[in-house]
């Protein structure tokens, strides 16, 4: 771009009256500042990255990096019916006057579902959709038919979406069935009632796929994804130094989660910062269609974590054991101390026992008892830092003290010491992997403070430490409380 190109999109631009640095068009004002205060953002590409964020200053932890509104919501296209005004399932009593869709109220035919309603209008169709329970292939297309509306309404962001990667070669390999359910669904449904061709559907569906996020709707709500253009440029990491947060009105908020120096990469996380290299890479390949090389994923160890680590067997080690290398799914495992080598299969078959034995759980014992039976089978197995102890700890950290039998006021110091390890060992290993605001750990931070909370009086009961020590245990758990309801409260209120 020059140097008068709008930023995001390359349109003629004027500069910025505030930071002096970013050149912005008339639509893409508001993505650069709000109010008096100007995002700490460029786009810039590339021919291997494409598109990507940069700094354009330091940025503190949980600064506002970016805010957006989606151009367009809409339905999955596999879904049972649901209002296309308002995503609601629990009750859809009024039929659309123009397009006969069942709607939650009246009120619901204005709005977002006025655009694809029109259109049958002219095209003289008339839904009939018979079952509100089952899914109905009649809500295939809605979505893609909103974003190609763009074309007339918001060509700036239809012209962002033709951009993006669509990846409809591999889609078409790889979920064949699914793209049957689409070409009959959306592309034949879509050419019955617009004038469009079947490759621009096609890519805009493939798009849409690709790059839209899924949204967050309350109970009684259907499901649906939104299409976020300017957010949609920024790339993913597995140690991203950014949290995107989804407010109730489909806002999304961009927050720095670590100190980002100017010039540095803004990146996102599109999966689970707590999983391993071997289960995050496949899920990015299949989804994503990238093959991911950021530095945990080529790091054996993931960044000193040992997250994905079993331990050696051979007799006097039991040192850590990863793969030589992370980016092969078939990889030989090797201990980092002897050298002894570990059959990828076996690694396999320990990881697919266990997870099936946490996600189902023996009912005949008590929680706390069943998975600290769990870790303890597995601890000669298992690094410590594996991330399916992980998650057993992460629900000792909630079942100790919140369960019966294992009622905080009522535990042992030995329970009350185990509930302070575990979570300990949870905050410790995800602050590594995910610094800044993680709402699960905040939860688990409560749990801890409440916790050392009754050690610390019970110790003054006894006479094992001053009074003076509790109260100022007391001052601190408030402090570290109202610190937490002020992250938990910001995100609402920006």
């Amino acid at each position: 771009m020059n140097g008068n190109e709008c930023y995001v999109c390359g349109c003629p631009g004027i500069i910025c009256n505030i930071c002096k640095q970013i050149y912005f068009c008339s639509y893409h004002e508001t993505s650069h500042k709000r109010n008096e205060y100007c995002y700490p953002y460029k786009i810039n590409q590339s021919p291997e990255a494409g598109h990507y964020y940069i700094a354009t200053r330091d940025i503190q932890p949980m600064e506002l990096i970016l805010m957006e509104k989606p151009a367009v919501t809409g339905p999955y296209t596999k879904t049972r019916p649901q209002c296309l005004g308002c995503a609601k399932t629990s009750a859809l009593p009024h039929l659309c006057q123009g397009c006969n869709y069942p709607l939650c109220s009246q009120q619901c035919e204005h709005g977002d579902h006025q655009v694809e309603c029109t259109i049958f209008q002219k095209a003289g169709y008339k839904a009939q959709v018979k079952n509100l329970k089952a899914e109905d292939p009649l809500y295939a297309a809605i979505t893609v038919i909103r974003l190609l509306d763009l074309r007339d309404s918001n060509p700036t962001a239809y012209e962002h979406l033709l951009y993006l990667e669509h990846h409809n070669d591999h889609r078409r390999e790889d979920e064949p069935d699914l793209w049957e359910y689409h070409q009959r669904h959306v592309v034949d449904f879509i050419k019955q009632v617009m004038e469009v061709n079947e490759d621009e559907i096609n890519q805009i569906l493939g798009a849409m796929f690709t790059n839209s996020i899924d949204l967050e709707l309350p109970l009684g709500y259907g499901r649906a994804n939104g299409f976020y253009p300017v957010y949609a440029f920024m790339n993913h990491n597995c140690r991203s130094n950014t949290k995107t947060f989804k407010l109730s009105d489909q806002r999304l908020e961009v927050r720095a989660q670590v100190f980002i120096r100017k010039g540095e990469e803004i990146s996102t996380q599109y999966v689970q910062s707590m999983k391993p290299t071997f289960i995050r890479r496949p899920m990015l390949s299949n989804k994503w269609y990238f093959e991911c090389n950021c530095e945990r994923c080529t790091d054996p160890t993931e960044c000193g974590s040992f997250i994905s680590a079993l331990l050696c067997k051979s007799v006097k080690c039991g040192g850590p054991v990863v793969p030589e290398d992370p980016t092969d799914g078939e990889s030989t495992w090797k201990c980092l101390v002897c050298s002894t080598p570990i059959d990828t299969n076996f690694v396999i078959q320990i990881v697919s026992i266990l997870t099936s034995q946490i996600e189902n759980p023996d009912r005949r014992f008590d929680p706390v008892i069943y998975f600290e039976k769990l870790l303890a089978l597995y601890s000669k197995v298992l690094h410590p830092n594996h991330f399916l102890n992980y998650q057993m700890k992460e629900k000792l950290s909630i079942f100790y003290g919140n369960i019966p039998n294992f009622n905080l006021k009522t535990m042992t110091r030995p329970l009350l010491d185990r509930k302070i390890q575990v979570c300990s060992d949870v905050i410790s290993l995800s602050q590594l992997l995910d610094p800044g605001y993680h709402k699960m750990r905040e939860k688990i931070k409560g749990e801890l403070n409440k916790t050392q909370l009754v050690t610390v009086k019970s110790d003054v009961d006894k006479g094992y430490i001053p009074r003076e020590r509790y109260q100022k245990t007391l001052i601190e758990m408030r402090n570290l409380q109202l610190e937490r309801e002020k992250f938990a409260n910001l995100f609402s209120n920006s």
